[in-house]
């Protein structure tokens, strides 16, 4: 099959080919189940909307396109692969409104203190450890890598926990945690929301 160009059907009286049906977007609740969907045949640049990591609107939402290239699964932060596929992975199509790079921390070897890039990418993932504490930079670090914000912003912060066992947050300097318990256990996620509180504070609720 190809990809024919762009057309729009009503329903009842346009027919859709099969071509055409390659051309929709489709959409996933979450990563499993985007994980477990190989399309067939495998269409190059096929799209799917991903309503969340978890659960819909839970922060890991995005649209993914299918490539047949070879890639690794990174629990969706950029890529996707198909639980026994070879065919290829669904590749996440960057928000054009923010910009962000996408930060993975390994904690093979234990504890880790986090930079301000690993904090304001907007995506963490932790991987490789077992049961670390991970410690945020410093407000000032934190501020000094957002330009153009200033007290009173907010900026959202998606972490994923892929380490074996339960994962610590701990504050840096000038940095106050409120809401739930900063612990996370193995391959869950939390949408934190990081806002400037002052010139030298930051306060992080999750």
């Amino acid at each position: 099959m190809t990809a024919p160009s762009l057309a729009s059907y009503t329903n009842g009286i346009s027919q859709v080919s099969g071509d055409n049906l390659n051309t929709f977007a489709q959409w996933s609740v979450t990563y499993a189940q985007l994980k477990a969907f190989t399309p067939n045949p495998a269409v190059t640049n096929l799209l799917v909307y991903m309503q969340g990591y978890s659960a819909a609107g839970d922060g890991g939402q995005g649209f993914f396109y299918w490539s047949t290239t070879t890639g690794t699964d990174d629990s969706g932060v950029t890529t996707i692969v198909p639980s026994g596929s070879t065919a290829g992975c669904w590749v996440r199509i960057p928000s054009s409104v923010v910009a962000y790079t996408p930060q993975t921390v390994s904690n093979a070897s234990g504890n880790v203190n986090l930079t301000a890039a690993n904090v304001t990418n907007q995506v963490l993932l932790f991987s490789g450890g077992t049961t670390p504490t991970n410690t945020f930079p410093s407000a000032s670090a934190i501020i000094g890598a957002l330009p153009g914000m200033q007290a009173g912003s907010i900026r959202d912060l998606l972490v994923i926990n892929t380490n074996s066992g339960t994962t610590t947050l701990a504050a840096g300097s000038g940095v106050t945690f409120s809401g739930n318990a900063l612990t996370m256990v193995a391959g869950t996620q939390r949408l934190f929301k990081i806002y400037i509180a002052s010139a030298s504070a930051v306060t992080v609720y999750g």
